[in-house]
């Protein structure tokens, strides 16, 4: 069984420094507060990509 809440994905260090190296913008949150943040982006015309977690 799953406990829910308490197994998480995670971005590894090295990923995050590369797109910092980029200037790519990150926003690291929990599913409904990341899918709110990609919304309001992508509503005011910026290009966006997320990656979502889900256990199904």
């Amino acid at each position: 069984f799953v406990l829910p809440n308490l197994v998480m994905l995670h971005t590894c260090q090295e990923t995050l420094d590369l797109l910092e190296e980029k200037h790519i913008t990150v926003h690291v949150a929990e599913t409904k507060a990341a899918a709110e943040v990609y919304n309001d982006l992508a509503s005011r015309g910026n290009f966006v990509g997320g990656l979502f977690h889900s256990t199904c």
